[in-house]
């Protein structure tokens, strides 16, 4: 069986909107990025970084070898975020960093035993169920 390339399963959805409002055509893109199945070996700062995104979601994440007291994931200015079946065993006091900025984060089904917090609860709109912590 031939070893997967580290992005295929990677996906990204585009969709354009063109609109008219009076004198002035408007285009605007969305972008859909989907990461799941993720194994990374990080050697500084959080893992995952985000900013100014928005419908981000992180699926089956692992880190091999994490950054000890840096958070895994950096939210700067992010809306509806899902962060889904992850699996972390190293000890970590915080899993997601969001700023103030940051709403409609969607944590879920994750097994962190070694993790203490998994939010700093700036972000609004903070939706936790389902998760193994220490």
């Amino acid at each position: 069986m031939k070893p997967l390339h580290a992005m295929e399963d990677f996906k990204r959805d585009i969709s354009y909107h063109v609109q008219r409002n009076d004198d002035l055509i408007v285009l605007s893109a969305n972008l859909k990025d989907r990461f799941h199945d993720i194994r990374m070996e990080i050697k500084e700062g959080s893992a995952l970084e985000a900013k100014d995104s928005k419908r981000i979601s992180y699926d089956k994440i692992t880190v091999s070898s994490p950054v000890l007291n840096i958070p895994y994931l950096k939210l700067t200015n992010c809306q509806n975020v899902q962060v889904t079946n992850c699996y972390q065993a190293e000890s970590i006091p915080l899993f997601i960093n969001e700023d103030e900025k940051s709403s409609d984060i969607y944590v879920m089904n994750n097994i962190l035993p070694g993790t203490t917090a998994l939010t700093n609860k700036k972000g609004k709109n903070i939706v936790v169920q389902n998760n193994v912590l220490k």
